[in-house]
């Protein structure tokens, strides 16, 4: 594995710091931990790993000794249709013949077998790299499912608390209206938010489900209750301030890049391992050969034993044209990966940026929630006061409380976005690590 440079690896180490223990609700930890054995995309990419080990030994097979035993038996009839024999003018014979054989084959010199071997290992730390690739997308993968499911709670929440809020409203409207104090139109103005409301409820009762169930399909469970996010935490910028760094990082470290390098040098291999389809091959072989004959026309029986040592040497000629055909083959293929190669690599690129900006973004969005739910909750004050003193109307109280539940949402929302964005920007620059979870972890709570 890389080493990775000691300003990125523990960038976001005071992410979130330390909390006090929690104790309860199915955490991060849990949920990660459960998927690392539960996880069927995780759990295929580890079989495909230990699949992907086995193509070393196979091409360390072409260097060794074959040994291969062969059992021929055939039934013959013959007859004499014209000899210069005078003894044997006429006649015909029926009888069968055995041939057991053993034949050793040692490749001495075979050019395709050199590349394939180095083909091999590379194709090995191309497994190497889909694993570990695998492993940091699961990370991110239970992180940001568990962090959208704490979102539709939250949201959940929130309509709950804006639902008890209307109802208070319309009891209040309900009692001006009969003691002759306020409009009808503050009660069917109340009795419409509150219809409103449970249509949302009902809506963000479907999101929430559904995200656990996400988190099921990473673990195969659905958990009955999540630990909540604590609301204050705090909030670091990347370190150095500097998208160029973590660009330059990420176009070195990103996995998925580190995979396709490997997919290229497999590419151009192959290449070479096509071209050695001219090359002339070499093979020392050993044959232990018995052929029992039951007889010919021309006399008994017999039972020979033959021993030969044989070097066998081929030169390919022409083969109708196959093996320059499937140089082209591997050449084209090869400039296709190049092509991937730059494709990921801008993509990258790309990804790098937004996940750095997105972070930037998300900070200076938490900050102007928390500012904005601060101001709500004091007009939303003041609205209540003023409607008891028929100052406001009941649709402005209304309006207040949902501003003020919209706030908070967009808060949550926020502080969500910054998390997933941070575990996003190391996945990206290929440095995310179990560390990482366990500090997002330290900052949930019962």
């Amino acid at each position: 594995m890389r080493i990775i440079s000691i300003a990125i690896a523990v960038t976001f180490s005071l992410l979130l710091g330390l909390a006090p223990p929690r104790a309860g609700a199915i955490d991060l930890m849990e949920v990660y931990g459960k998927a690392v054995t539960a996880d069927p995309v995780f759990m295929a990419a580890g079989y495909d790993h230990q699949a992907s080990r086995e193509i070393l030994t196979q091409a360390n097979s072409a260097y060794l000794p074959s040994l291969v035993a062969s059992y021929d038996w055939t039934r013959t009839k013959q007859a004499i249709l014209e000899s210069e024999n005078a003894l044997f003018q006429t006649g015909s014979s029926k009888f069968n013949t055995t041939v057991v054989a053993l034949t050793l084959t040692q490749p001495l010199f075979r050019y395709a077998n050199v590349v394939r071997m180095r083909q091999a290992r590379a194709e090995l730390k191309q497994a190497d790299a889909e694993l570990e690739k695998a492993r940091q997308d699961l990370m991110l993968r239970s992180a940001e499912n568990y962090l959208k499911a704490l979102g539709a709670e939250d949201q959940l929440q929130y309509l709950a608390a804006e639902r008890t809020a209307v109802e208070n409203q319309l009891r209040l409207a309900k009692a001006k209206e009969k003691a002759q104090l306020g409009p009808v139109s503050d009660l069917l103005e109340a009795d419409a938010r509150l219809a409103s409301v449970m249509a949302d409820y009902s809506e963000a009762e479907v999101t929430q489900r559904d995200s656990y169930e996400a988190i099921a399909e990473l673990t195969g469970e659905s958990p009955n209750r999540l630990a909540k996010l604590q609301t204050e935490f705090p909030l670091v910028v990347p370190d150095p301030l500097e998208p160029a760094h973590w660009v330059e990082a990420a176009l070195k470290q990103n996995w998925e890049l580190e995979v396709q390098r490997h997919v290229l040098e497999v590419s151009r291999r192959e290449v070479k391992r096509q071209n050695a389809g001219h090359f002339p091959t070499l093979d020392l072989e050993l044959r232990d050969t018995i052929k029992d004959s039951g007889g010919t026309v021309f006399g008994g029986g017999s039972e020979v034993e033959n021993r030969e040592v044989m070097l066998s040497f081929n030169l390919p000629l022409y083969l109708g044209g196959s093996v320059s055909s499937k140089k082209r083959e591997a050449a084209f293929r090869y400039q296709s990966e190049h092509q991937e190669m730059m494709r990921i690599s801008r993509k990258v690129r790309r990804e790098t940026e937004r996940g750095f900006s997105s972070i930037v973004n998300a900070i200076e969005r938490v900050r102007a929630r928390e500012k904005e739910v601060a101001a709500q909750s004091e007009v939303l004050k003041l609205k209540r006061v003023g409607y008891e003193a028929s100052l406001y109307t009941n649709l402005s109280v209304l309006d207040a409380e949902r501003d003020l539940f919209f706030a908070q949402r967009d808060l949550a929302s926020a502080r969500y976005e910054y998390l997933l964005n941070s575990l996003r920007l190391r996945a990206i620059v290929g440095v995310l690590s179990e560390d990482d979870l366990v500090n997002l972890n330290q900052w949930l709570t019962q």
